[in-house]
């Protein structure tokens, strides 16, 4: 399994450091600084979750890996709204947000296992 974390992170930083380039590019209509951003912010969770998974978790630990992956599913939201308004024109309101802010924050009525699923399904889905 701590394979499995450690490249699936990898593959995280790589998708970064592509987007970062890609954002350099003053032809690029997309966004591409908060895909970058997503893919480190998501990177630096799988590898967290390596840290938590090879030595013992405690529940500031995960709170703090739930904090970031949701983070970094914002990310990839603002990617997304962003990317939507500079190629059809029409731009997804910021309230966007809060409907699935709301919904993943009632997932935590179950638990922090509902809440982290919450925050997978409605942030990153």
């Amino acid at each position: 399994m701590d394979y499995i974390f450690f490249f699936y992170g990898l593959s995280f930083f790589f998708l970064s450091a592509v987007s970062f380039v890609l954002d350099r590019d003053e032809k690029q209509r997309l966004p591409w600084k908060w895909l970058a951003y997503f893919g480190l912010l998501h990177g630096a969770n799988e590898w967290l979750d390596l840290l938590a998974f090879t030595f013992s978790d405690g529940p500031v630990f995960a709170a703090l890996r739930l904090l970031l992956m949701a983070v970094s599913f914002c990310m990839l939201l603002e990617f997304a709204r962003r990317a939507l308004s500079a190629y059809s024109g029409r731009a997804l309101p910021a309230w966007v947000y809060l409907p699935l802010l709301l919904l993943t924050a009632a997932s935590s009525c179950y638990g922090i296992g509902a809440l982290n699923a919450g925050v997978r399904f409605f942030l990153g889905l």
